[in-house]
């Protein structure tokens, strides 16, 4: 009788023990948060994205494991928010204006004709306004949690068989554009806008479809718009900014510890820089793409680019009226975005607008 209760006790305590050792083994189990981009492993943005997932993972001792899902592998780019927002992802990476403008009004003040050197100085003009709360309310709300934002650079205009200096020669031209900032400066050219698939640009150009285009200098090589380009006429106008945020049920899901990891990290600029910097990068590259093709670098004369600033005038005055209309403080953040251009040696800011 002894022995059996000797027995006994001996695989109660083995039960408690390996219980226990399971216990910790379930625990160990890193908890798996999904990042989805609709841009591929090696494009735009995607340097903060795997910097900021990274980061978190040695941040919380391994008991966070990231997983990817590249090139439009869940949904269609305008759905990258909607994704987010239902939890289809756990962090996901939009373009605000593109998939939710009447959602984010404030953050179309990046499609503004601002002259955007680079992207660094473009994400560090948005970070002022992020800091002064003059950034969508959406963007950290109850859907979703912003982890960092970061501004691409500005759109160029490229040209196949004609140099662009002045309004006159940009008169009658027919331009690709996409529908917003770049009807509107299409049109105070007086050129034609046409609006059209990215894919198509190419043969409409080689054909005479259309004449030009606004684009950025870093999709130039992958597209192989380079061999269709002769002049490119600067100063670059009119951009957009991207947001990487996680989705509020996946960031309340995690332990405390982890979610102050996360609201330390959210407050770190550096994902944004790292972002910034790539985009220059691959904007670089595209540049010396067009070098080595031999196309010719050009400005817009002065009187031009001030009779165009007239022009463009309502676009501003628009953009003012109609988020003031809705309480936001629309001049407030024009204002402090054109005063960092200045602080950073930008010497004309914008196009049309003067605080």
């Amino acid at each position: 009788m002894r022995k059996m209760s000797i027995f006994l006790m001996v695989l109660f305590f083995a039960t408690i023990v390996a219980g226990s050792h399971s216990s910790c083994l379930a625990q160990a189990k890193p908890i798996k948060l999904l990042f989805a981009s609709f841009t591929g492993e090696r494009a735009f943005m995607s340097d903060g994205i795997k910097a900021f997932a990274k980061d978190l993972e040695e941040k919380s001792g391994g008991r966070i494991k990231a997983e990817f899902s590249w090139s439009q592998a869940l949904g269609k780019i305008p759905e990258y928010y909607d994704l987010t927002v239902k939890g289809a992802c756990d962090v996901g990476f939009f373009n605000p204006v593109q998939c939710a403008k009447d959602v984010f009004l404030m953050a179309s003040i990046s499609t503004l004709p601002f002259t955007f050197p680079t992207a660094e100085m473009h994400t560090r003009a948005l970070l002022e306004l992020r800091k002064k709360g003059l950034i969508d309310k959406e963007l950290d709300d109850e859907k979703i949690k912003l982890l960092f934002i970061a501004g691409d650079a500005g759109s160029v205009l490229l040209t196949y068989k004609k140099p662009v200096r002045k309004l006159s020669d940009a008169k009658g031209l027919k331009l690709h554009i996409v529908p917003g900032l770049q009807a509107a400066l299409a049109e105070a050219m007086e050129a034609v806008p046409v609006d059209m698939a990215g894919a198509e640009v190419y043969m409409a150009l080689q054909t005479g479809t259309i004449d030009g285009h606004f684009k950025g200098y870093s999709p130039l090589p992958n597209f192989k718009w380079c061999e269709v380009t002769k002049y490119v006429t600067e100063p670059k106008l009119g951009s957009v900014f991207f947001a990487v945020a996680m989705n509020r049920k996946s960031y309340e899901r995690l332990p405390k510890d982890i979610q102050r990891i996360v609201d330390e990290m959210a407050q770190d600029p550096k994902y944004g820089f790292i972002s910034a910097k790539q985009m220059d990068d691959l904007a670089e590259v595209g540049r010396q793409c067009l070098i080595k093709h031999g196309v010719e670098f050009l400005e817009w004369e002065a009187s031009s680019l001030e009779e165009l600033g007239r022009r463009l005038r309502p676009v501003w005055d628009k953009w003012i009226a109609d988020r003031e209309a809705k309480g936001l403080r629309a001049k407030e953040a024009l204002k402090i975005m054109y005063g960092e251009f200045q602080k950073m040696g930008v010497k004309v800011p914008a196009v049309g607008y003067r605080p």
